[in-house]
Parts: structure tokens; sequence; C-alpha cells
């Protein structure tokens, strides 16, 4: 596994590197649960 590939959403949360998969919506979401602030994106 550490040999530079890239390794995508599905096969990654297969071999543990991540938990689970979302978005910017799942994002927004987790940091309002867990500081009780609203994010602010900003893009520029």
């Amino acid at each position: 596994m550490a040999d530079g590939a890239t390794v995508l959403g599905l096969r990654g949360k297969e071999l543990g590197l991540i938990d689970e998969i979302g978005g910017l919506p799942e994002v927004e979401q987790y940091i309002e649960k867990t500081t009780g602030e609203t994010p602010v994106i900003c893009w520029q």
C-alpha cells in the first residue's frame, strides 16, 4: 500500500485509511456538531 499510489474513497475505507466518505455538507455538519459553531466556507 505504501507505494505512492493514489487510494480513492471506497478502497481507502476498505484499507482503514478513512472512517467514512462524505462531501462538503457532511464536513459542515461535522464541524457544527463538534464545535457548536456554524462554519463559514470562503471560496477564493
